[in-house]
């Protein structure tokens, strides 16, 4: 509680606290070719601001996200840090395309800069052509049959991310169009959530501390949905106690949330024994929020 108090006391410092900055690099690109779009957070060496960087972009399907990593802080000077989440992004439609209202919402910041997150998508075939043009940061005669140049410059482990992002860019195009004749796909799971989470390795102490926050607003979010509101304004703490009394509360939910404040706002560095503990907390919080668990607690399904 006591990092949570300082937290808010820097961000209620004005000029002293948090300043946000959208920007997208580069501004041009072809369609499906992937660019950044970077949430940049200058802010006091001692604030988190895990909180503010973790929220999701609201896009629709003629987007794909091809990746989404946070940065450690890094010192900029006068006991100040600047820390840096980037999503890589392709459009699947070309024109003049917009970010602004797809980008999370930061509440408490200082100053937020948006200027610079529209980019210009270029149509595959340009004005006179008839056949694509060759893709970005591939050889020439690559995907034809034709014999790939040997001046190619690319080894290895780029080969395979370039192939991996035409992987993924070619997946999300043909979800895109089966949604679109076959309807909405199947809703995910809360449950389901939380075992992509667990697949996703959490590989340093930046990733297990913004894990902790994926757990929080997943079991929050189920537990709202239950309910038929939203209370993503309250802290943990009075979430939690918006929650006793009600059928829909069980001890995991007040570990879960107990073991995140420590980490959250209190500075705590879970180890991985730690973050597999808040994985079970979490799951045994979410069966308990299923609908035919009739508020059951720490026991589990029955």
């Amino acid at each position: 509680m006591t990092g949570l108090l300082s937290l808010l006391a820097v961000l209620a410092s004005g000029q002293d606290g948090v300043t946000a900055t959208y920007r997208v690099m580069p501004r041009e690109v072809a369609v499906g070719e992937p660019f950044a779009l970077v949430l940049e957070l200058e802010h006091p060496a001692d604030a988190g601001v895990f909180e503010l960087s973790s929220g999701e972009l609201a896009l629709d399907d003629s987007w794909v996200v091809l990746g989404d990593e946070h940065t450690a802080p890094e010192e900029i000077g006068a006991g100040r840090r600047r820390t840096r989440r980037v999503w890589t992004v392709a459009s699947l439609e070309p024109g003049p395309r917009l970010l602004s209202d797809a980008l999370p919402v930061l509440e408490g910041v200082a100053s937020v800069d948006a200027s610079a997150t529209s980019v210009d998508v270029r149509s595959v075939l340009a004005e006179g052509e008839d056949e694509p043009r060759p893709i970005h940061g591939l050889p020439p005669g690559f995907g034809t049959g034709a014999p790939v140049q040997e001046t190619w410059p690319w080894r290895g482990a780029s080969l395979a991310a370039a192939v991996g992002s035409l992987l993924l860019l070619s997946i999300a195009v043909w979800r895109r169009f089966r949604r679109r004749s076959f309807g909405a796909e199947r809703v995910v799971t809360p449950l389901e959530r939380l075992q992509r989470l667990q697949a996703e390795p959490a590989t340093d102490a930046t990733r297990v501390c913004a894990r902790h926050y994926d757990l929080t607003r997943l079991v929050r979010e189920a537990a709202d949905a239950r309910e038929g509101g939203d209370r993503g304004g309250l802290t943990d703490a009075e979430w939690l106690a918006t929650m006793r009394g009600t059928s829909l509360f069980t001890p995991a939910l007040e570990d879960l949330l107990s073991r995140a404040e420590a980490v959250k706002y209190g500075g705590e560095v879970p180890t991985s024994w730690a973050l597999e503990e808040a994985y079970a907390s979490a799951r045994t919080a979410l069966l308990g929020l299923e609908p035919d668990a009739g508020g059951a607690s720490e026991g589990g399904p029955r």
